[in-house]
C-alpha cells in the first residue's frame, strides 16, 4: 500500500465513501462509534500496510497532509479507537513527533490560555487532549507529568478537568 493509497482509504473514511460507505447509515449516538469501522478495516492490513497507514494518520494527526489537515478531529478519534481495540499497531514508534507537539511552548501557552473551540482543531485544547490520550493508552512516559503541569495553568474549567482526568489514568 503506498500511501498515496492510505490518504485515499482515510479520506474515504471521513466522506463515507467505498467500504466505508455504512458510515452514512449512523444516525445519532451511533456516529460515535463510526471509528470501529476504520479499525475493522485496519485490522485486514499486513504488517507492513499498517505501518504505511500508521504514517498516513499520524501525519493526519499533525496537520502534515494538506488533503486531510481539516479533518484532524476525526483522525483523532480513528486514532483512539485504534490504541483502545488494536494490540500492537506500532503507533508508539510517534511517540517523540507526538511529545515534540505536546512540549512545544508556544502551543502549550495557546491551549491553557484558550477558554473557547477553535475553528482549527489544532489551537483548540481538545487537540493536546487527543494526542494525550493517544499517548497514555500505548503507556508513554511523560504524560502525566505533561498534563499536571498543564492543568495547573489552564483557564479552561472543563480542559482543567479533562487534564487531570488523564493525569489519573496515565
Amino acid at each position: 500500500m503506498t500511501p498515496k493509497e492510505c490518504q485515499k482509504e482515510l479520506l474515504d473514511f471521513i466522506h463515507d465513501r467505498g467500504r466505508f460507505k455504512s458510515g452514512r447509515k449512523l444516525e445519532g449516538m451511533a456516529v460515535s462509534e463510526k471509528p470501529i469501522l476504520f479499525v475493522d478495516y485496519y485490522v485486514t492490513l499486513s504488517e507492513i500496510d499498517r505501518r504505511t497507514m500508521n504514517t498516513c494518520l499520524i501525519y493526519s494527526l499533525l496537520g502534515k497532509d494538506e488533503q486531510t489537515k481539516t479533518f484532524i478531529g476525526i483522525t483523532a478519534m480513528v486514532l483512539g479507537a485504534l490504541v483502545d481495540r488494536v494490540d500492537g499497531t506500532g503507533l508508539d514508534a510517534f511517540q517523540s513527533e507526538l511529545m515534540h507537539v505536546l512540549q512545544d511552548p508556544q502551543k502549550r501557552s495557546m491551549w491553557v490560555d484558550r477558554l473557547g473551540p477553535s475553528s482549527d482543531f489544532r489551537e483548540d485544547w481538545r487537540y493536546p487532549l487527543s494526542i494525550m490520550n493517544i499517548l497514555s493508552k500505548l503507556n508513554i512516559n511523560g504524560v502525566r507529568e505533561i498534563a499536571i503541569d498543564m492543568a495547573s495553568v489552564a483557564k479552561s474549567q472543563q480542559f482543567r478537568m479533562r487534564l487531570s482526568e488523564i493525569a489519573a489514568n496515565a
